[in-house]
């Protein structure tokens, strides 16, 4: 049940949004990863993923909290999905965007995580207020097991291309939904 009454505006608008999420949170993701080796560093010890945060400072917490939300502009074309492909009676795709709207909104969390929660933690870490055996022993499994790059459906099968593989996706997305038609 294809109907063909989405304007062109808002499928150009959902496929831009598309692309923009995707480019920003990849430029994010990079700088992320240029600056504190994430993804990998969650691999290493707590004693050496809080030593780095640490080490870090100030405008590492500003590119987790740029990541957590550039990432979380997938959401809106996300939602707008159905709409956009005249899909908005298909119980299917419903329950899709659902899902995928949850796995932006899960995250979020993570990546917001790592500006709320682990600046505090690596402080105390870094004043010993936090013992190395029950950091080693509590908080990797923790900075690992909630992990946004573990903890999307992508990443099920993907290892840690989580939202990685789910940007480039939504590139290729964006760049069906955005126009790039002889029709429009």
């Amino acid at each position: 049940m294809t109907t063909d009454s989405t304007s062109p505006a808002l499928r150009r608008i959902t496929g831009a949004l598309f692309l923009i999420g995707a480019l920003a949170f990849a430029t994010a993701a990079t700088i992320l990863s240029a600056t504190f080796d994430w993804p990998d560093i969650l691999r290493e010890p707590a004693d050496v993923v809080l030593s780095n945060f640490a080490a870090g400072g100030p405008s590492l917490v500003w590119t987790w909290f740029a990541t957590a939300w550039t990432y979380a502009i997938l959401a809106v074309p996300i939602l707008l999905l159905p709409t956009v492909l005249g899909l908005r009676d298909n119980a299917a795709l419903w329950v899709a965007t659902f899902a995928g709207a949850i796995s932006v909104v899960l995250a979020l969390i993570g990546f917001l995580r790592w500006v709320f929660v682990v600046p505090p933690l690596a402080q105390m870490y870094q004043e010993g207020d936090v013992a190395p055996s029950v950091g080693g022993g509590m908080a990797r499994p923790a900075l690992v097991r909630w992990s946004p790059s573990r903890g999307t459906p992508w990443s099920i099968a993907g290892g840690s291309a989580g939202p990685s593989l789910s940007a480039s996706s939504s590139s290729a997305l964006g760049c069906c939904l955005a126009g790039w038609d002889s029709s429009a």
